[in-house]
């Protein structure tokens, strides 16, 4: 799932769930996939089941798998609720930046809002522009309806969802995550230089050029925004500054398109 073969089956509400049956004990793996996949429920011949488990016992490395015996190999704090699980998730999924998955979310947040004018996130455009983008033979239709079930959960925008499908991107709760991940210190003033750096291990998803250029896409605009608005951060525009670093210009907030410093004041617990 998070590596080149992107599939729709193992949303994230399968995943926590097939990982919080096997924390409670040991189980079968057929027991399992009978309560995963109760038959009366399930009449299709396509089993969606061992995908789900690979992601477990694979990717996320939560469970092992011996046999037919599934046991629970991580921290049961993880599975405390969907906020403990999706920072985990957030800590494990983007290490890897030559996978499909780390190009297509890179792809999102970099598509700012040109994707709008699509009524749908499988547009043969949208998926030639990221073939071309990234080096990507094929983007599939399901690779993309995969991937949107991850990047909503993951925190990075939205997929409104009706006649049309789109993303709105605003990756404030992801941010908020990559900043619990980042040690950094409260009430202390950071330039945005220094922030990025801070964050950058965990949230390169996001950042890729940024150093370079000096500019924040649209969904890290708006969630740094939003940060500054609850409180979380204070966002600051020294007019003393030497460096200053455009943000995805925003008419309607006080901080419409430059930022100099980031104060941190600290994420509430969820």
């Amino acid at each position: 799932m998070f590596d080149n073969n992107i599939k729709t089956e193992p949303i994230p509400e399968r995943v926590f769930e097939l990982c919080k049956l096997v924390s409670k004990s040991d189980i079968k793996d057929s027991v399992l996939r009978g309560k995963m996949e109760p038959k009366g429920l399930n009449s299709s011949s396509t089993s969606y089941y061992p995908a789900i488990r690979e992601v477990c016992v694979q990717e996320l490395k939560l469970i092992e798998k011996e046999d037919d015996k599934l046991k629970f190999i991580g921290e049961k704090k993880v599975l405390k609720n969907y906020n403990t699980f999706r920072l985990y998730c957030n800590s494990i999924v983007f290490k890897n930046q030559d996978t499909y998955f780390f190009k297509i979310v890179k792809s999102f947040l970099e598509s700012n809002d040109k994707w709008l004018k699509y009524k749908t996130l499988t547009d043969v455009n949208i998926r030639r522009d990221i073939q071309e983008k990234e080096d990507i033979s094929l983007v599939s239709e399901q690779m993309m309806l995969g991937s949107r079930f991850w990047v909503s959960f993951l925190g990075f925008g939205y997929i409104q969802e009706g006649a049309a499908m789109f993303f709105l991107p605003n990756m404030h709760i992801a941010l908020r995550d990559f900043c619990t991940m980042s040690d950094l210190e409260k009430n202390k003033e950071y330039s945005v230089k220094e922030f990025v750096e801070k964050i950058y291990p965990y949230a390169s998803v996001a950042l890729q050029n940024a150093m370079d250029i000096k500019e924040l896409n649209l969904a890290m605009s708006n969630a740094l925004r939003q940060m500054h608005d609850e409180k979380e951060i204070v966002l600051k525009k020294n007019l003393d500054s030497k460096e200053k670093w455009r943000l995805f210009c925003d008419n309607t907030h006080e901080f419409t398109d430059e930022i100099t410093h980031i104060v941190y004041k600290g994420v509430r617990k969820s």
